[in-house]
């Protein structure tokens, strides 16, 4: 056991501190050891270790992703060819509030509904 400690210390994966306390005997200091303490070091102290590079990203899909909605107005068709009709495809054209052709348009289709009605 004595030399893989020995061994472990050489590649730098452990270290110990000698605890000890004084002895005196007759006008001799001696030190008598009690125990030791050990630490397990960081891997990037051990002798040879080499940290492993960056995993790279998974690929599209490996994790099941989603694939990303359509625009509105990809929506907007689908709400058609789905039956929904005008009032279907305006509700799909409102939905984001931040595309302003697809807002105009939703308010002409709004306005045709109106004449309609």
């Amino acid at each position: 056991m004595a030399e893989a400690l020995k061994r472990l210390k050489q590649l730098g994966v452990i270290n110990w501190l000698r605890r000890c306390v004084p002895v005196s005997d007759g006008g001799r200091f001696e030190l008598k050891q009690e125990t030791n303490a050990y630490a397990v070091l960081p891997a990037s102290q051990w002798s040879g270790f080499r940290d492993e590079p960056p995993l790279a990203l998974p690929s599209a899909g490996t994790w099941g992703e989603h694939p990303p909605m359509p625009d509105v107005f990809t929506q907007a068709a689908m709400a058609q060819r789905d039956g929904d009709g005008l009032a279907g495809m305006v509700a799909r054209l409102e939905d984001d509030p931040t595309d302003a052709l697809a807002a105009a348009i939703a308010r002409i289709g709004r306005h045709i509904m109106g004449a309609n009605s």
